[in-house]
């Protein structure tokens, strides 16, 4: 990956803009889904690879990396194509988010295998605007 592809810059390692895992995932998997908005496709991809894969935030120099665990995800929506994590009970949005490549190539493969259609990806209410 180039630095370039990337919207928040050059990530430490193998990680990639969950943006941009959701937008190869969605290309790759589900392209010819129909007609969605892209933003929308991408919230809608990132609930996915978050249900199927770890998901990542980091500081703003990118230094520090963590996983995010399945409670600090609960009640979240992705917006703004999946590069931010909203709470409607006002817990403080999650902006930096990113995924391991090689995750990203395996769900890909989950998806592909699974035979899952792009509409019965589980969202949650408010999900894909």
């Amino acid at each position: 990956m180039t630095a370039g592809a990337d919207p928040d810059g050059a990530l430490p390692g193998d990680l990639i803009a969950l943006r941009e895992a959701a937008a190869l995932a969605y290309d790759r998997v589900y392209s010819s889904a129909g007609r969605i908005e892209r933003e929308a496709a991408l919230n809608i991809m990132a609930h996915a690879l978050c249900d199927l894969s770890p998901i990542y935030t980091y500081d703003e120099r990118k230094e520090r990396i963590r996983a995010l665990r399945s409670f600090e995800l609960i009640g979240g929506v992705f917006t703004d194509g999946a590069t931010k994590l909203c709470f409607p009970d006002r817990r403080p949005q999650i902006s930096r988010i990113a995924m391991y490549a090689r995750d990203v190539r395996t769900v890909i493969a989950t998806l592909i295998s699974s035979g899952i259609s792009f509409e019965a990806i589980h969202v949650p209410p408010g999900a894909g605007k």
